[in-house]
């Protein structure tokens, strides 16, 4: 990966590539001052993330072990950006204020709850695949009440809602998100919800050819006639309803510490609609 003799000691900002996560404590002995660390998603051995769970935490535990036994860690990562599992088995013992994370989707969830309590982010950003915010404690909103989140000031989820979730409430989701808000000292809100196309059963237009009645031997390219759209999917009827403006006044009232609102929500289908609102100097909301 590197070369054994040498040091970094002055390097702040490094990118990782296709790194084995055993290949982490090698990192943090060879780079002591890094700030900003970024990592691609880490190279899987495993068959499956359920039947290797147990070797996930083994090695989360031994590269722990390593840093305590050996005084060998960062101090503070101001920001660390990239993959979920990636940082889960590189385990830093640090702070890191920003944490920016690829990858979180119903299998990978389990092992959010762990990195929150050691890392203790001030700024969090979690790109979500699904709709991961049900009452279960394993959801993101029960791990937003843990204790270990107090020092949250800012916030922001992309969500990308799948087939998958045909069946889910949006209303109801982001309502239980709201709930797990309260206690906390945010100032800035940014949440997108995108519909994914494959949420659209509309059949697609295909394309055939006919004979071109000027040129013996040519052909003229033809699109199918439109389909008659498909009905919305419950999900879809959700996003739908979904009001970007009542959910940030909801936002602004229930956490009194908050400045700023970003909401996108892209869906169903094209529809797209925009929030953006701010604290004013009276102490409220304005939309931009």
């Amino acid at each position: 990966m590197f070369m054994s003799d040498c040091l970094y000691p002055k390097l702040r900002k490094l990118h990782l590539t296709d790194s084995s996560p055993r290949a982490m404590p090698y990192v943090v002995s060879k780079f002591p001052s890094i700030t900003h660390l970024s990592v691609n998603p880490c190279r899987r051995d495993w068959s499956s993330f359920e039947d290797d769970f147990n070797e996930y935490q083994q090695l989360r535990e031994e590269n722990m072990l390593d840093q305590i036994e050996d005084n060998q860690t960062w101090k503070r990562l101001h920001e660390f950006r990239g993959d979920l599992l990636g940082l889960y088995l590189m385990a830093p013992i640090c702070q890191i204020p920003r944490l920016i994370l690829q990858g979180v989707d119903q299998e990978h969830l389990q092992v959010l709850g762990p990195i929150l309590d050691t890392a203790k982010p001030e700024y969090l950003e979690l790109d979500v695949y699904g709709d991961l915010f049900g009452p279960s404690e394993q959801d993101i909103p029960a791990l937003l009440r843990l204790p270990g989140r107090a020092s949250l000031t800012g916030l922001s989820l992309f969500v990308e809602i799948r087939k998958a979730d045909h069946l889910s409430d949006m209303a109801v989701s982001m309502g239980t998100v709201l709930e797990s808000l309260t206690a906390l000292p945010l100032e800035s809100i940014q949440f997108s919800l995108y519909a994914r196309d494959d949420l659209d059963l509309t059949p697609r237009r295909t394309m055939h050819f006919a004979p071109d009645p000027n040129k013996p031997d040519g052909l003229i390219a033809r699109l199918s006639p439109p389909h008659t759209p498909s009905p919305l999917l419950p999900v879809e009827r959700s996003l739908d309803r979904f009001d970007p403006s009542q959910y940030a006044t909801q936002l602004a009232d229930a956490v009194p510490t908050i400045k700023a609102v970003d909401i996108d929500v892209y869906g169903p289908r094209t529809r797209k609609r925009t929030m953006r609102s701010r604290r004013g100097e009276n102490g409220t909301m304005v939309s931009l």
